[in-house]
């Protein structure tokens, strides 16, 4: 087991014992054993969240089952979650799941609720049938969710030629210039887009109410939240680059969401690549629940 992964992971622990009161993100790195500089890279990358993203949305999770379960007034379950008026609350709300806190408990629609993230745990459905890499123990799957965010990007004038592109990005110091956004919160990575058009990229994520100044060679690009299926390599040795790359995305191609009730959201999501020197390698796909046969007849009939 990746000793990022434990020590991320009693953090986490941590993050959900105390989502009702203050949680000083000094305390939580501590817990995690890292210094709060590293301790907010390793967790974004192994999470696809900032920290204060994690407990943002894990408090508007816990906060929509409250309302869904009970007839607590919504000021005093905006209170509990650390929220100082119903007003931010219901911003917050609203910001994260597109619907108003009132609406939802009138309606209990489904909602895109951040479960907690267990890193240790491997999904109880996965075997070495998935896997297409002879040290299995290195590679788990398992699932995220990501909110509404922007990417700033350096897009690839000729996607099928990404090895060339990412090649020029080192040499014209776009990495560079990307990692060099204060305001950057996941990234860099290699990213496809195959909704509306196919697209490659490298970027970063920033929130999604960035609204500073760019540079003039970079785009910025609108996502919306999805939840992610990840499949992880631990951190490799360098010789064996090619072949966890490799066997990473075979297992991700064979990984049929369908035999787990989700089907793919790529018109909706992107692709990430990420690879990281301390983390290991990482391949996001963005899912969605299956659609079920009644499910489609009732849309169609209204």
């Amino acid at each position: 087991m990746s000793e990022y992964c434990k020590n991320t992971q009693n953090a986490i622990n941590f993050i959900e014992d105390n989502l009702y009161n203050d949680i000083v993100l000094e305390e939580v790195a501590n817990v995690s054993k890292f210094s709060l500089y590293h301790f907010y890279r390793v967790f974004s990358t192994l999470t696809g969240l900032t920290i204060k993203q994690y407990i943002r949305l894990r408090r508007l999770s816990m906060a929509a089952i409250e309302m869904r379960d009970t007839n607590n007034s919504i000021i005093d379950i905006a209170v509990k979650y650390g929220f100082n008026s119903q007003e931010a609350f219901s911003r917050a709300f609203s910001d994260m799941f597109s619907i108003m806190p009132g609406k939802y408990r009138k309606t209990k629609q489904p909602l895109p609720l951040l479960l907690k993230v267990d890193l240790i745990k491997p999904l109880t459905h996965v075997t070495t049938n998935d896997m297409h890499y002879d040290e299995c123990k290195d590679l788990r799957i398992y699932y995220i969710q990501k909110p509404h965010r922007k990417i700033i990007a350096k897009v690839n004038p000729s996607p099928q030629k990404i090895h060339e592109f990412y090649n020029m990005c080192e040499r014209t110091g776009a990495f560079g210039r990307l990692t060099s956004i204060k305001e950057g919160i996941f990234g860099p990575f290699g990213c496809v887009i195959t909704a509306p058009v196919f697209s490659h990229l490298i970027g970063i994520e920033v929130e999604y109410d960035y609204c500073s100044e760019i540079p003039k060679d970079l785009d910025i690009i609108n996502i919306n939240s999805s939840r992610y299926v990840v499949f992880h390599h631990y951190k490799y040795r360098s010789e064996m680059h090619d072949k966890v790359i490799k066997s990473v995305w075979n297992t991700s191609k064979s990984w049929n969401p369908l035999n787990h009730g989700f089907e793919w959201n790529y018109e909706k999501a992107p692709i990430y690549e990420v690879d990281d020197d301390e983390l290991g390698f990482f391949v996001y796909k963005p899912i969605k629940p299956k659609e079920t046969d009644e499910e489609t007849k009732y849309y169609k009939l209204t």
